[in-house]
Protein backbone atom coordinates (compact mmCIF):
# COMPACT_ATOMS: atom_id res chain seq x y z
CA UNK A 1 0.00 0.00 0.00
CA UNK A 2 2.83 2.39 0.87
CA UNK A 3 4.55 1.70 -2.45
CA UNK A 4 1.24 2.33 -4.29
CA UNK A 5 0.74 5.66 -2.49
CA UNK A 6 4.30 6.74 -3.36
CA UNK A 7 3.66 5.80 -6.99
CA UNK A 8 0.48 7.88 -7.01
CA UNK A 9 2.35 10.81 -5.53
CA UNK A 10 5.06 10.56 -8.18
CA UNK A 11 2.49 10.34 -10.99
CA UNK A 12 0.63 13.33 -9.57
CA UNK A 13 3.85 15.33 -9.46
CA UNK A 14 4.59 14.49 -13.10
CA UNK A 15 1.04 15.53 -14.05
CA UNK A 16 1.46 18.89 -12.28
CA UNK A 17 4.80 19.51 -13.99
CA UNK A 18 3.36 18.58 -17.38
CA UNK A 19 0.45 20.98 -16.91
CA UNK A 20 2.77 23.75 -15.76
CA UNK A 21 4.96 23.20 -18.80
CA UNK A 22 1.97 23.39 -21.15
CA UNK A 23 0.69 26.53 -19.44
CA UNK A 24 4.10 28.15 -19.65
CA UNK A 25 4.34 27.25 -23.33
CA UNK A 26 0.90 28.70 -24.00
CA UNK A 27 1.87 31.89 -22.21
CA UNK A 28 5.04 32.22 -24.29
CA UNK A 29 3.05 31.59 -27.47
CA UNK A 30 0.48 34.24 -26.53
CA UNK A 31 3.31 36.67 -25.77
CA UNK A 32 4.95 35.89 -29.09
CA UNK A 33 1.71 36.78 -30.88
CA UNK A 34 1.69 40.28 -29.36
CA UNK A 35 1.71 42.78 -32.23
CA UNK A 36 4.06 45.78 -32.35
CA UNK A 37 1.03 48.02 -31.87
CA UNK A 38 -0.09 46.12 -28.76
CA UNK A 39 3.38 46.24 -27.24
CA UNK A 40 3.69 49.95 -27.91
CA UNK A 41 0.24 50.78 -26.54
CA UNK A 42 1.04 48.86 -23.37
CA UNK A 43 4.28 50.80 -22.88
CA UNK A 44 2.54 54.07 -23.75
CA UNK A 45 -0.18 53.49 -21.15
CA UNK A 46 2.49 52.95 -18.51
CA UNK A 47 4.33 56.09 -19.61
CA UNK A 48 1.19 58.20 -19.52
CA UNK A 49 0.57 57.09 -15.93
CA UNK A 50 4.12 57.85 -14.86
CA UNK A 51 6.22 59.69 -17.47
CA UNK A 52 9.16 60.20 -15.14
CA UNK A 53 9.43 56.44 -14.46
CA UNK A 54 9.08 55.22 -18.05
CA UNK A 55 11.90 54.09 -20.32
CA UNK A 56 11.31 56.56 -23.14
CA UNK A 57 14.05 55.20 -25.34
CA UNK A 58 12.41 51.78 -25.27
CA UNK A 59 9.01 53.37 -25.83
CA UNK A 60 10.24 55.30 -28.88
CA UNK A 61 11.87 52.18 -30.32
CA UNK A 62 8.61 50.28 -29.87
CA UNK A 63 6.72 53.09 -31.59
CA UNK A 64 9.06 52.95 -34.59
CA UNK A 65 7.89 49.38 -35.28
CA UNK A 66 4.21 50.31 -35.49
CA UNK A 67 2.13 51.45 -38.44
CA UNK A 68 1.66 54.83 -36.68
CA UNK A 69 5.26 55.82 -37.34
CA UNK A 70 5.75 58.00 -40.42
CA UNK A 71 9.20 59.61 -40.10
CA UNK A 72 8.83 61.64 -43.29
CA UNK A 73 5.31 62.90 -42.73
CA UNK A 74 5.74 66.41 -44.10
CA UNK A 75 2.30 67.75 -43.17
CA UNK A 76 3.12 68.28 -39.48
CA UNK A 77 4.86 71.64 -39.89
CA UNK A 78 2.00 73.01 -42.00
CA UNK A 79 -0.59 71.77 -39.51
CA UNK A 80 1.27 73.31 -36.57
CA UNK A 81 1.68 76.59 -38.45
CA UNK A 82 -2.06 76.68 -39.11
CA UNK A 83 -2.85 75.91 -35.48
CA UNK A 84 -0.44 78.62 -34.29
CA UNK A 85 -2.26 81.12 -36.51
CA UNK A 86 -5.57 79.92 -35.08
CA UNK A 87 -4.26 80.46 -31.55
CA UNK A 88 -3.11 83.94 -32.56
CA UNK A 89 -6.66 84.73 -33.64
CA UNK A 90 -7.93 83.63 -30.24
CA UNK A 91 -9.61 80.46 -31.53
CA UNK A 92 -8.44 78.48 -28.53
CA UNK A 93 -11.05 75.73 -28.41
CA UNK A 94 -10.70 74.93 -32.11
CA UNK A 95 -6.91 74.94 -31.69
CA UNK A 96 -7.17 72.53 -28.78
CA UNK A 97 -9.30 70.14 -30.83
CA UNK A 98 -6.87 70.26 -33.76
CA UNK A 99 -3.82 69.75 -31.55
CA UNK A 100 -5.33 66.84 -29.65
CA UNK A 101 -6.16 65.18 -32.96
CA UNK A 102 -2.58 65.65 -34.18
CA UNK A 103 -1.06 64.44 -30.90
CA UNK A 104 -3.30 61.38 -30.92
CA UNK A 105 -2.45 60.59 -34.55
CA UNK A 106 1.26 60.56 -33.77
CA UNK A 107 0.65 58.68 -30.50
CA UNK A 108 2.22 61.36 -28.28
CA UNK A 109 5.66 60.91 -29.84
CA UNK A 110 6.20 64.34 -31.47
CA UNK A 111 7.51 66.86 -28.97
CA UNK A 112 6.58 69.88 -31.14
CA UNK A 113 2.85 69.08 -30.98
CA UNK A 114 3.04 68.28 -27.28
CA UNK A 115 4.92 71.51 -26.54
CA UNK A 116 2.35 73.60 -28.42
CA UNK A 117 -0.48 71.86 -26.56
CA UNK A 118 1.26 72.50 -23.25
CA UNK A 119 1.59 76.23 -24.05
CA UNK A 120 -2.00 76.38 -25.26
CA UNK A 121 -3.26 75.02 -21.94
CA UNK A 122 -1.14 77.65 -20.19
CA UNK A 123 -2.94 80.32 -22.19
CA UNK A 124 -6.30 78.68 -21.48
CA UNK A 125 -5.42 78.74 -17.77
CA UNK A 126 -5.65 74.97 -17.37
CA UNK A 127 -2.49 74.28 -15.33
CA UNK A 128 -3.13 70.59 -14.70
CA UNK A 129 -3.39 69.79 -18.40
CA UNK A 130 -0.38 71.99 -19.13
CA UNK A 131 1.61 70.12 -16.48
CA UNK A 132 0.53 66.75 -17.90
CA UNK A 133 1.80 67.51 -21.40
CA UNK A 134 4.82 69.32 -20.03
CA UNK A 135 5.97 66.10 -18.40
CA UNK A 136 5.72 64.30 -21.73
CA UNK A 137 7.78 67.01 -23.43
CA UNK A 138 10.43 66.82 -20.70
CA UNK A 139 10.60 63.03 -21.05
CA UNK A 140 11.22 63.21 -24.80
CA UNK A 141 13.77 65.99 -24.44
CA UNK A 142 15.55 63.86 -21.85
CA UNK A 143 16.26 61.30 -24.59
CA UNK A 144 17.59 64.07 -26.84
CA UNK A 145 19.81 65.64 -24.17
CA UNK A 146 23.19 66.89 -25.41
CA UNK A 147 26.02 66.59 -24.34
CA UNK A 148 24.69 63.82 -22.10
CA UNK A 149 24.44 61.93 -25.40
CA UNK A 150 25.51 62.62 -28.95
CA UNK A 151 29.25 63.14 -28.46
CA UNK A 152 30.28 60.03 -30.39
CA UNK A 153 29.08 57.03 -32.38
CA UNK A 154 28.88 54.92 -29.24
CA UNK A 155 26.32 57.18 -27.55
CA UNK A 156 24.67 58.87 -30.52
CA UNK A 157 21.26 60.42 -29.93
CA UNK A 158 18.60 58.10 -31.37
CA UNK A 159 16.00 60.18 -33.20
CA UNK A 160 12.51 59.42 -34.47
CA UNK A 161 12.20 62.50 -36.66
CA UNK A 162 14.66 64.77 -38.45
CA UNK A 163 13.07 67.72 -36.62
CA UNK A 164 14.65 66.38 -33.43
CA UNK A 165 18.10 66.79 -34.97
CA UNK A 166 17.37 70.39 -35.86
CA UNK A 167 15.97 71.06 -32.38
CA UNK A 168 19.15 69.80 -30.68
CA UNK A 169 21.42 71.83 -33.01
CA UNK A 170 19.19 74.91 -33.34
CA UNK A 171 21.41 77.09 -31.12
CA UNK A 172 24.68 75.74 -32.55
CA UNK A 173 26.68 77.24 -35.45
CA UNK A 174 26.45 74.25 -37.79
CA UNK A 175 29.29 74.00 -40.28
CA UNK A 176 28.03 70.98 -42.21
CA UNK A 177 26.05 67.76 -41.97
CA UNK A 178 27.01 64.35 -43.32
CA UNK A 179 25.65 60.82 -43.43
CA UNK A 180 27.93 58.19 -41.93
CA UNK A 181 27.63 54.40 -41.68
CA UNK A 182 29.50 52.53 -38.95
CA UNK A 183 29.16 48.87 -37.96
CA UNK A 184 25.92 48.60 -39.93
CA UNK A 185 24.30 51.61 -38.25
CA UNK A 186 23.41 54.91 -39.91
CA UNK A 187 24.24 58.30 -38.45
CA UNK A 188 23.74 61.96 -39.23
CA UNK A 189 26.86 63.78 -38.06
CA UNK A 190 26.72 67.55 -37.57
CA UNK A 191 30.02 69.44 -37.46
CA UNK A 192 29.76 72.48 -35.20
CA UNK A 193 32.02 75.48 -35.82
CA UNK A 194 34.58 76.53 -33.28
CA UNK A 195 33.53 79.47 -31.10
CA UNK A 196 34.95 81.42 -28.18
CA UNK A 197 33.19 78.90 -25.96
CA UNK A 198 35.05 75.92 -27.41
CA UNK A 199 36.73 74.18 -30.36
CA UNK A 200 35.06 72.59 -33.36
CA UNK A 201 33.04 69.53 -32.38
CA UNK A 202 30.57 67.00 -33.75
CA UNK A 203 27.08 65.94 -32.72
CA UNK A 204 26.05 62.37 -33.60
CA UNK A 205 22.51 61.18 -34.30
CA UNK A 206 21.55 57.53 -34.83
CA UNK A 207 18.96 57.45 -37.65
CA UNK A 208 18.39 53.68 -37.87
CA UNK A 209 14.73 54.09 -36.90
CA UNK A 210 14.00 56.12 -40.06
CA UNK A 211 14.79 53.25 -42.40
CA UNK A 212 13.20 50.59 -40.21
CA UNK A 213 9.80 52.31 -40.19
CA UNK A 214 6.99 49.88 -40.98
CA UNK A 215 5.25 52.57 -43.03
CA UNK A 216 8.24 52.67 -45.39
CA UNK A 217 8.74 48.91 -45.54
CA UNK A 218 5.07 48.30 -46.33
CA UNK A 219 4.79 51.40 -48.51
CA UNK A 220 3.33 54.73 -47.43
CA UNK A 221 -0.46 54.72 -47.55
Amino acid sequence: MKVFMNTKAILFSFAVLAFASQFSGATRTASARETPEQRFEKLLAEAMNGPEKANWKELRQAFSKTSHYHPYNIDVDEKLKGIAESIGRGELKASETALLKLVERDRFMRFESLAMLMMLYDRMEQPEKSKKYGKLVESILGVLAYPKAGVGFENAIEVLYVEEEYFVTSEMPVKNQALSIKDGHRYDVFTIKATKAGPERRVYFNIDLFGNAKSLIDGEK
